[in-house]
């Protein structure tokens, strides 16, 4: 088998390191989180300490296997007597050569273990590990004997003729992450089968019990088993085996010398498997953001499809709202009456007084700061809202997504919040309309006013004074002639010809202000329905805005899941390198 190399497993433990500290669009819930954080940590600094070590060995087996004089026989010593018994079930017990180095303090913290110093030089550089009874262990025990395991660069599986084909090692198998070819499986006790003297027949039910084996391994994943057939107790009592018993073979191959490189090269192996449990994750979560990717992409395809009946339903709202109201409900209150002067202006306020003028508003008529949707029209936006996020949900539900994926979704079509933002948008709206429109000094229709006044007043001037008396005055309008005029006037006013024309003057002035009074009404009017119109246009936009938000907030979503597809694919592409 051909061994990956170490640096493409490292950038790829510091990218996913770097993704899960993040503030990503991740679906791990925190525990999830945190211990997959804790575990690219652990494996960048096993990476980074890999080289220097001795080779760790461990012997899991059932109760009654004969690991301990398994044990025994490879140390060609009894170093596991009755008082190095393990003081509890749960505990590791290392076999440490006098001169070799202990397993890091730091790599321990959590086991339960107890160290056994010895002197045989058969097995030095070699730290044998005696793990409890896996059919034994309490459920949390087991978990503490699992965690264990990530310190074992070899793995011996001990098992015996009655035992082999137990569950509980195959279930124990299928939890440990390390690389198959460190794993050794040991029949021990096989001498059981040559108790009988006719040896053929031992050889046969041999044979006919590992292939049985064999079966049952490459069942649970293990394609090219090492297995070996052997008898420790005969190993340890005589120093030639009988030939079925491959007790040297197999400490042979357990205990040939490596040098440093392939020491690391069988660290290195069991790591890229136990990363491969923590990668898995990476493309689980890829997986899931791609089909999340496709729904956004629907969703968003699907919002812009609902644009022409957005529309329609705000237009028609909006009609419905709009259509009520009087032009001059929507002007500035009170209205101003400045633009009238002289008669016309008398008559406005008069008419207020009534109630019909120009510039009343009734008591329960609409000021502009409660420009505002009455219920029945703001119910119909949001039953719209509600519909589009009723799709939105819908499609969620059907894919299955992971809650943190609904929850992201779910912000961008907030019914509730959006309804209220709408509120407040059209409010400004209104504002911003009414800034945009105030009503003009209208200097062209006070100009009108105040010349047809003049005139008016002229025209009453030349009635009272005969044309003779004007002709003297204009030709040398000096103080005599002028106090003349004057006194003509007051002679001529005080006439029936001057009460007649006073009469007159009177009438045509009220004749005017009414005039001036009716332009005046149908100006406020024009620019009542204008500023209506005005209205309707910057509530629509800002109606059809929102589910353009919508839109881009899908789209702003999309463009977050698809960049961490990038770099989730991109630390798949790594550590395939």
């Amino acid at each position: 088998m051909t061994l990956k190399s170490t640096q493409p497993l490292k950038t790829s433990l510091e990218q996913v390191s770097a993704l899960l500290e993040g503030e990503t669009l991740l679906s791990f819930s925190g525990r999830e989180k945190a211990a997959a954080q804790a575990r690219a940590r652990t494996l960048l600094n096993e990476l980074t300490t890999i080289e220097g070590h001795s080779l760790t060995v461990g012997l899991l087996g059932g109760t009654g296997v004969g690991k301990s004089s398994l044990m025994n026989a490879l140390a060609g010593a009894e170093i596991a007597t009755v008082s190095h018994r393990r003081p509890h079930t749960d505990h590791v017990l290392i076999y440490r050569f006098e001169d070799d180095p202990m397993l890091p303090e730091a790599s321990l913290v959590n086991i339960p273990w107890h160290e056994v110093i010895h002197s045989s030089s058969r097995i030095k550089g070699v730290l044998l590990c005696d793990l409890p009874d896996f059919d034994s262990l309490a459920q949390d025990h087991r978990e503490r004997v699992l965690g264990f395991l990530k310190q074992l660069d070899l793995l011996i599986w001990v098992t015996s003729p009655e035992k082999y084909a137990d569950s509980s090692l195959y279930e124990f198998i299928s939890l440990t992450a390390k690389a198959h070819q460190n794993f050794y499986f040991v029949l021990n006790k096989s001498d059981i089968f040559f108790d009988d003297p006719v040896a053929n027949k031992g050889h046969e039910a041999l044979t006919a019990m590992v292939d049985r084996f064999l079966t049952h391994l490459r069942t649970y994943g293990i394609q090219d088993p090492l297995v070996y057939t052997v008898s420790a107790k005969e190993a340890m009592e005589t120093n030639r085996p009988a030939s079925w018993n491959q007790f040297p073979m197999f400490r042979h191959q357990i205990f040939q010398e490596r040098n440093a490189k392939q020491i690391a090269a069988i660290k290195r192996a069991n790591l890229h498997v136990e990363a491969d449990a923590l990668f898995s994750l990476v493309e689980r979560e890829r997986t899931r953001l791609e089909a999340f990717h496709k729904l956004l992409v629907d969703i968003e395809t699907d919002l812009k499809a609902q644009r022409p009946s957005w529309n329609e339903t705000g237009a028609h709202a909006l009609d419905l709202w709009l259509d009520r109201l009087r032009p001059r409900d929507v002007l500035p209150q009170p209205i101003e009456t400045d633009h009238l002067i002289g008669p016309g202006r008398v008559l406005s306020l008069f008419m207020n007084l009534l109630g019909k003028g120009a510039g009343h508003r009734e008591p329960d008529g609409m000021r502009f700061s409660d420009l505002t949707p009455p219920e029945e029209i703001t119910v119909r936006f949001q039953r719209r809202l509600e519909r589009g996020e009723d799709r939105i949900t819908g499609r969620i539900l059907s894919e299955d997504l992971p809650v943190s994926y609904r929850d992201r979704l779910s912000k961008v079509v907030d019914v509730k919040r959006t309804h209220d933002d709408l509120g407040e948008r059209f409010f400004d709206g209104v504002a911003l309309v009414s800034g945009k429109s105030r009503s003009s000094g209208m200097w062209g229709f006070r100009t009108v006013q105040y010349t047809a006044y003049v005139l008016l007043f002229v025209i009453f001037l030349l009635a009272l004074v005969g044309e003779n008396r004007w002709d003297i005055f204009l030709k040398d309008p000096g103080m005599g002639h002028m106090a003349g005029l004057i006194a003509s006037m007051v002679q001529t006013l005080f006439s029936p010809k001057g009460l007649a024309a006073l009469l007159t003057y009177t009438l045509l002035n009220l004749f005017l202000g009414l005039r001036f009074y009716r332009q005046y009404t149908r100006i406020l009017d024009r620019k009542g329905r204008k500023r209506i119109r005005l209205i309707k246009a910057a509530l629509s936009d800002i109606w059809n805005e929102t589910l353009s938000r919508m839109v881009q907030g899908v789209g702003t979503l999309k463009k977050e899941v698809q960049d961490r597809i990038t770099d989730l694919s991109q630390i798949t592409e790594t550590q395939n390198k």
